[in-house]
């Protein structure tokens, strides 16, 4: 296993706990992970491992979120939205 897909795996007990106590989360129709780049790639993994944990998610890049949310789900203001930046300098996230 390289470097790379160490600390990917090393990240999802925390992915667990984050997603399974999330009270905001509770109550919304569904959680969008957000991210650019290698963080969208972060965001699709975290949806699979959202809808395997029983909650409805998806993953959708930082500018399609933000320029049209409702292409991606009607009810966007029902939504609970998790912004994922590696550098934390995207605009778009």
């Amino acid at each position: 296993m390289n470097t790379t897909e160490k600390v990917i795996f090393e990240q999802f007990p925390y992915w667990e706990k984050a997603i399974g106590s999330n009270s905001a989360a509770d109550r919304a129709e569904l959680l969008v992970f957000v991210g650019c780049g290698t963080s969208f790639n972060l965001a699709l993994s975290l949806a699979a491992y959202a809808n395997l944990a029983g909650r409805k998610a998806i993953a959708v890049p930082g500018a399609e979120w933000q320029n049209r949310p409702s292409a991606f789900w009607p009810e966007w203001r029902n939504t609970h939205v998790v912004a994922l930046s590696r550098s934390g300098e995207t605009t778009e996230t």
